[in-house]
C-alpha cells in the first residue's frame, strides 16, 4: 500500500485543500499519473483538473519516501505566496499525515518532510535558482514561466548521478513552445475510451467525437452515444499504440500525458460546444483552454479594402491618452492610438542576445507618458509580465 502513491493515497485518505477526498472513480485517468514516477515527465492539460494537487501530493510523497530534495517552481515569487496560503498549508491542514510529515508548514518559501526538503521557487529571478540543489525539479506552469531561469534550475540537478528528475506540467500556449518543447520529446500518451455499442477504441477529440446538433457525446466510428462513465474509464497508451506499463517506450526521453476537457466526467458535450462558440474567447483560448492543446495558428485575414478604408490624410497630434496594443510571440507587433485615431504601427522581430525588442515598447512608454499597454495575454509572457512590473499601473494583459 505504500509502494504507489495513488494507494497511498487512498490508504491515508489524502483530502483537498477544500476538505473533500481524492477519489479516481470518476477521475480514473489521474490514476496512472499519479503512480508515474518516471524520471522526466510532462503534462499537457487544460486549467483546473487537480494537476497542481497531484504534483503537490506526488512531491510530498517523493520527499518522504525516497528522501529527495525537489525544488518546485511557478511562474512568479507572488504566485508561490498565493499557493503557500491558498493551496498547500490548507491541504496539509486537511491531512494528518502531512502534518506529521511537515514540521514547518507555515514557512512560504520552504518544506521539510522528513529528512527532505522541498524549495518553492518562482522563475523571474535567477538568482534564486543558484541558491539550492535538487534531485527533483517540478515546473509548474510552464509556459507562464521564463524559461531561461528554468535551464537554469537544471544546474542544480548536476550533483544526482543520474542527472536528476524534471517533471513539467502546463496549459500550452503555442507549437514549439513551453511545455510542448517536452511533448514532442515524450511518448504522447492519450485516454482511450472503448465505444458501448461497436466497440470501437478511440481517442476522444475534437470535433470528430461531438454531435453539435444533438449536444452529445458520439463514437466516430458508429455514430452511437459515449456516456460519461465511458468516457471515464479509458486507459493509457502511447504514441506508438502501446499501453502504459509504467515505463517509457522505446527512446522517448519523457512520459508524456495529454488530458482535455473531453476527459471529464462533468464536462458535458454542451459544455464544449458553448466554449467552442463563446464569441468572447478565440480559437486559441480554445485549444489551450479546453482541448489542452498547443495552438497552431489562424488563416483568418482582413482584406486590404476593409484597411484602406480607414485611412485618413490628417495629421494625428499625438496627444493626450494614447493606448498601445501589442500582440506578443515571435516579436512584437505594436499599434498605438488616441480618440483620434490609430497613427502608429511597428512590428519588433529583431531578437538577439544584445537587443530586447522590448525596449523599444519601453522608449514608446517614456516618450508618451500618459500611454498605456494592452497586450495579449498569451505567446510570450516573460517579456511583457517584466514590462507591467517595470511600468505599474501602465501594462495590462487580456484575452
Amino acid at each position: 500500500m505504500e509502494l504507489k502513491p495513488a494507494l497511498w493515497v487512498l490508504k491515508h485518505k489524502i483530502k483537498t485543500e477544500r476538505g473533500t477526498p481524492i477519489e479516481f472513480d470518476k477521475h480514473r485517468f489521474q490514476w496512472d499519473m499519479y503512480n508515474d514516477l518516471s524520471k522526466n515527465q510532462v503534462v499537457l492539460k487544460p486549467p483546473q483538473i487537480g494537476e497542481t494537487l497531484k504534483n503537490l501530493v506526488k512531491s510530498f510523497w517523493v520527499a518522504k519516501k525516497l528522501h529527495k530534495d525537489i525544488i518546485y517552481t511557478l511562474p512568479t515569487a507572488s504566485d508561490v505566496n498565493d499557493m503557500a496560503g491558498g493551496k498547500i498549508n490548507r491541504i496539509v491542514a486537511q491531512n494528518p499525515i502531512f502534518k506529521e510529515w511537515i514540521k514547518d508548514h507555515d514557512t512560504v518559501e520552504q518544506k521539510r518532510v522528513g529528512d527532505a526538503t522541498i524549495y518553492y521557487r518562482g522563475t523571474f529571478t535567477s538568482k534564486q535558482a543558484m541558491m539550492v540543489s535538487s534531485a527533483l525539479n517540478i515546473h509548474d506552469e510552464v509556459d507562464a514561466s521564463d524559461p531561461e531561469v528554468i535551464n537554469q534550475y537544471e544546474t542544480r540537478l548536476q550533483a544526482e548521478e543520474d542527472g536528476g528528475m524534471r517533471w513539467y506540467f502546463s496549459h500550452p500556449s503555442l507549437v514549439g513552445h513551453g511545455v510542448d518543447v517536452y511533448w514532442e520529446q515524450s511518448d504522447k500518451k492519450e485516454w482511450y475510451i472503448t465505444c458501448n455499442e461497436c466497440q470501437k477504441e478511440q481517442v476522444l477529440t475534437w470535433p470528430d467525437n461531438i454531435d453539435l446538433e444533438e449536444a452529445r457525446y458520439k463514437c466516430r466510428y458508429c455514430n452511437g452515444t459515449i456516456l460519461d462513465d465511458t468516457r471515464a474509464q479509458g486507459r493509457w497508451k502511447n504514441q506508438d499504440n502501446e499501453a502504459w506499463d509504467g515505463t517509457i517506450a522505446g527512446d522517448y526521453e519523457f512520459s508524456g500525458w495529454h488530458v482535455s476537457q473531453l476527459m471529464l466526467w462533468n464536462k458535458s458535450a454542451k459544455d464544449i460546444i458553448k466554449s467552442f462558440n463563446d464569441p468572447q474567447k478565440d480559437k486559441q483560448y480554445f485549444y489551450n483552454y479546453v482541448l489542452g492543446l498547443p495552438y497552431i495558428g489562424s488563416e483568418d485575414k482582413i482584406e486590404p479594402s476593409v484597411v484602406l478604408k480607414n485611412c485618413v490624410d490628417k495629421v494625428n497630434s499625438q496627444e493626450g491618452k494614447i493606448v498601445m496594443g501589442i500582440d506578443t510571440g515571435h516579436g512584437i507587433h505594436l499599434v498605438a492610438g488616441n480618440k483620434e485615431g490609430l497613427f502608429y504601427y511597428d512590428n519588433f522581430t529583431d531578437i538577439t542576445a544584445s537587443h530586447d525588442p522590448y525596449d523599444e515598447v519601453r522608449k514608446l512608454l517614456k516618450r508618451w507618458p500618459e500611454s498605456i499597454v494592452i497586450s495579449d495575454q498569451a505567446g510570450d509572457l516573460i517579456g511583457i509580465r517584466k514590462l507591467q512590473a517595470e511600468f505599474p499601473g501602465r501594462v495590462f494583459l487580456a484575452y
